[in-house]
């Protein structure tokens, strides 16, 4: 008798002790998630801002600043 409740014993700290393991598990993924999302939203911000598009506005397009350059050189040499 003795050794089927210590058996039993046995047996429920191995499930508790599952649980917990589990439980840190499945801790260190929703982490390790949190940390690539916010690693993504850091690395897509700096990849915004080195191309000049800061809170959602368009960088000036090529023409349009290469038309202001040339506008300029022009009025410059002119004078």
């Amino acid at each position: 008798m003795e050794f089927w409740r210590q058996k039993e014993e046995a047996e429920m700290r191995h499930r508790v002790q599952q649980k917990r393991h589990d439980a840190l598990a499945r801790a260190r993924r929703q982490e390790k998630l949190l940390k690539m999302k916010e690693d993504r939203r850091v690395r897509q911000e700096s990849v915004r801002a080195a191309r000049g598009i800061t809170e959602g506005r368009a960088p000036p397009s090529t023409k349009a600043s290469m038309a202001s350059r040339s506008f300029m050189t022009q009025g410059t040499e002119e004078g």
